[in-house]
């Protein structure tokens, strides 16, 4: 495991997943806290694949007896020790806070990479996604639907 740079790192308990990218946690404070994995691109909910990234989570995190820690950049800091506070307030989206999860000492964005539940970066799921599209796979994101 590689530590990330300077941060604030939170006891707290899993309380559920809302997608494989977005967990939702419980700090000691009390608070309940949704956070979006940093360095973690999991395919929408809404798809197969996303649906199984999510059941991961949900699998891990329901057996395991490992502390759960979050972890989230102070101001002027992110996932490569670079990103200004204009940056990190960029990021914040659909009332989650960008950061990081420790199960013991595994990374919970690490562990989803490496297992192909996610993506490393937004880039990478896009490129996988037209590559799909390309060969003649059907798209990862569901087509819209018609009105009524």
């Amino acid at each position: 495991m590689n530590l990330p740079p300077e941060g604030l790192c939170v006891p707290c308990t899993y309380d559920y997943a809302r997608d494989g990218d977005t967990i939702v946690v419980v700090l000691r404070t009390g608070q309940t806290c949704a956070v979006r994995l940093i360095d973690c691109w999991a395919p929408e909910r809404r798809t197969k694949e996303g649906r199984a990234a999510k059941r991961f989570v949900e699998e891990w995190m329901d057996n395991t007896a490992m502390p759960l820690h979050a972890w989230f950049p102070l101001p002027g800091t992110g996932s490569d020790g670079r990103v200004d506070i204009t940056d990190l307030l960029k990021s914040l989206t659909f009332d989650r806070v960008p950061g990081r999860l420790f199960v013991g000492t595994r990374d919970m964005s690490e562990e989803l990479v490496l297992r192909g539940y996610a993506y490393e970066s937004r880039e990478k799921q896009d490129e996988a996604l037209a590559k799909a599209t390309k060969i003649g796979r059907p798209p990862k994101r569901p087509p819209k639907q018609s009105g009524p």
